[in-house]
């Protein structure tokens, strides 16, 4: 299962391991929270293989719905 991309903790290992500058963090969050893109591969200001290895880790909404009941 994936992390969710705002458990502060697996992403700072991520950040770590990877090591990503803080600019990319922003970049992220400014694609989710101004842009409402909730799609790392629609992050096109990331690089590709860092979308990738964003996609593969992470989940930006960390639920899938089931169905609407009405």
């Amino acid at each position: 299962m994936k992390a969710s991309f705002f458990d502060f903790k697996t992403r700072e290992a991520f950040v770590e391991l990877h090591q990503l500058k803080a600019f990319r963090i922003k970049q992220i969050e400014q694609e989710i929270f101004r842009n409402s893109v909730i799609d790392f591969q629609e992050m096109t200001a990331l690089p590709k293989d860092l979308r990738n290895q964003l996609d593969e880790a992470f989940t930006i909404i960390p639920f899938e719905v089931d169905g609407i009941h009405e």
